[in-house]
């Protein structure tokens, strides 16, 4: 009995508690918030159903003990408000219910879960709060459990967005989910928005930078026969292009050339070269006898006649000059014109020979120079002049003929320019005498230059046939003709004073033997006398006592002259030994007189 009064005081002290406090639980001030597990042997007979929001828990003796169906409670306040992320739409309930997906209560005592707002998701039961979309995800609509990726070609760079953006110009993303686009790589572009992809550069195009919207043609020198490039490249040596956009470069023609790369146009080989193949790096200069003036040639040309090149190269021919000549083409020098013949003009095919009285004497006379005196020449040759023959001359220039030596005069030397007149004894009584003849005895050539010989005058001779002249007779000797050959010796007791006359009696006292000339021998009495034996004077004895009485006086004065000399060195000698003084010892002694 006491255990039953016990309980039932109990409850209704409690229940009177709760009438006290009921004001204080509708202001959400809790005063009893225990738990309470009680057998409920007493149930409460009046409890109030729980509102929307709330739920009566069961476990609470304040609800559990109540004589009702579940969802009551002694007093409102004793009902349970649903938790953050659940709700209770219904009253009388024993429980709250989780937000479902997509949904969300923040708050205590939700009767309903919101939908999660757009840019948000719940994915799980019971959330309090919606998560913003991540980065490269959206959401568009309400009260959804997951976000949605951001499709191919759009991307979204915050969180919490209820869109994507479309990948701008010159961007691309090729996945779902993403937060930024990618730049368009090299060698690609994109003009639209919103692509999953970058198209290629077409072939002739390039883009050498990233995120570009349009590609770029392909600069004039340079080529891409490749799509989705960076780069165009250079044309290739050899090669031009002078159009923007190529696929290809053009080989240069013959006749140009391109020496480096990116040719835009291929240039002309100058004057002077050439090149006869296509896509050419360089020319070719002309080969010697070749030349190009004109540029941009496949080709040189041959030298003409009387032309020549002697260096590769050549923008023009040279004319073969003065002395030379050309008959063939393609020549790398001229020829020089032969001996004996000669060439005044430039270009010419060939040579000319020498007229008369002139001659060429080495190779490549412009001009002919004239014989020289003492030569000839009487035709139109290449032949030489020729020397005068002897007795033959020519003193002037340019002779087509020599002379002949007029009579007494000679040349016996070939190719002399004058004769020489014959010397004095010798004579040429002809024309063209290579030598004079000398004169024939008893004859003479007093000049030069004679034609025939004079006879040797009275008082001279000439024995044998010579260049002498005519000599005079001797002293003694005489000759009274013309032409002798020899004189006649003057005969004794005459005497020869003119040697061109007859001999003379000797003069008296004088003897004149067998050739006496100008000077008969005289022997003057009383001192000579003639002798005849030594055809001689002979002195008399007079002159010889005259003679020899001289020659005694002569001798007698000579030894007096010698005696008078010999004395007078002795008597020198002894007054030099007199005053001669005496040495001992090196001193002087004096040893009276």
């Amino acid at each position: 009995m006491m255990n039953v009064f016990f309980s039932q005081f109990v409850v209704i002290s409690i229940y009177t508690l709760i009438l006290f406090t009921e004001n204080y639980q509708a202001n959400n001030v809790s005063l009893f918030n225990q738990n309470l597990t009680l057998n409920c042997t007493i149930k409460i007979l009046q409890c109030s159903p729980c509102q929307q929001g709330s739920f009566a828990d069961p476990k609470l003796a304040t609800c559990g003990c109540c004589n009702t169906t579940a969802g009551y409670c002694a007093s409102k306040s004793f009902c349970t408000a649903c938790q953050k992320g659940t709700a209770q739409s219904k009253s009388k309930q024993s429980n709250c219910t989780k937000c479902l997906p997509g949904f969300y209560a923040n708050e205590t005592g939700s009767e309903t879960c919101s939908p999660c707002d757009i840019g948000t998701h719940a994915s799980d039961n019971g959330t309090v709060n919606c998560s913003p979309c991540n980065a490269g995800f959206y959401q568009n609509d309400t009260g959804q459990a997951d976000c949605d990726p951001c499709p191919q070609g759009q991307f979204q760079n915050n969180t919490g967005g209820d869109s994507c953006a479309p990948c701008a110009e010159g961007q691309y993303q090729n996945l779902t989910g993403q937060a930024l686009c990618e730049a368009c790589p090299t060698g690609h572009f994109q003009n639209n928005t919103g692509e999953a992809a970058c198209d290629e550069c077409q072939p002739g195009q390039f883009q050498k930078s990233t995120g570009q919207t349009l590609c770029e043609e392909c600069s004039e020198g340079h080529y891409q026969n490749v799509s989705g490039q960076a780069l165009c490249d250079p044309c290739a040596l050899g090669f031009s292009q002078n159009l923007t956009g190529a696929l290809e470069c053009d080989p240069c023609t013959p006749g140009f050339y391109c020496p480096e790369i990116g040719c835009i146009e291929c240039l002309a080989c100058e004057a002077g070269t050439y090149v006869d193949e296509s896509a050419a790096q360089l020319c070719v200069k002309c080969q010697e006898g070749e030349y190009q003036n004109i540029t941009g040639q496949d080709s040189c040309v041959e030298c003409d006649m009387g032309t020549f090149c002697n260096c590769t190269g050549c923008e023009a021919c040279f004319l073969c000059g003065e002395g030379h000549f050309g008959n063939e083409t393609k020549l790398d020098d001229c020829y020089a014109c032969p001996i004996g013949t000669y060439q005044p003009m430039k270009g010419q095919t060939d040579c000319k020979d020498c007229p008369p009285g002139a001659e060429a004497i080495k190779s490549g006379s412009h001009n002919c120079t004239g014989c020289a005196k003492g030569t000839y020449k009487n035709t139109t040759s290449p032949d030489f002049c020729k020397s005068c023959d002897v007795g033959h001359y020519a003193n002037v220039v340019n002779s087509t003929e020599c002379l002949p030596c007029d009579a007494g005069h000679y040349q016996e030397q070939t190719g002399q320019f004058e004769c020489k007149a014959c010397l004095t004894g010798s004579y040429c009584n002809k024309s063209a005498c290579a030598n004079c003849v000398a004169c024939p005895a008893g004859h003479e050539a007093l000049t030069g230059g004679a034609e025939d010989c004079t006879q040797c005058d009275k008082g001279y001779n000439k024995s044998v046939d010579s260049f002498e002249l005519c000599e005079q007779c001797p002293d003694g000797y005489f000759t009274i003709q013309k032409g002798s050959r020899l004189c006649n010796i003057c005969p004794e007791n005459f005497w020869c004073p003119q040697k061109d006359e007859s001999p003379q009696q000797c003069p008296p006292r004088c003897y004149c033997p067998q050739g006496t000339g100008s000077n008969p021998i005289r022997c003057n009495a009383p001192w000579f006398n003639i002798d005849k034996s030594s055809a001689s004077c002979k002195p008399t004895g007079e002159l010889m006592a005259i003679i020899g009485g001289c020659s005694a006086v002569f001798l007698i004065a000579v030894i007096i002259a010698s005696v008078k000399f010999h004395r007078y060195r002795n008597s020198r000698r002894t007054v030099d030994d007199e005053v001669r003084p005496l040495a001992t010892s090196g001193q002087q002694i004096y040893t009276g007189l």
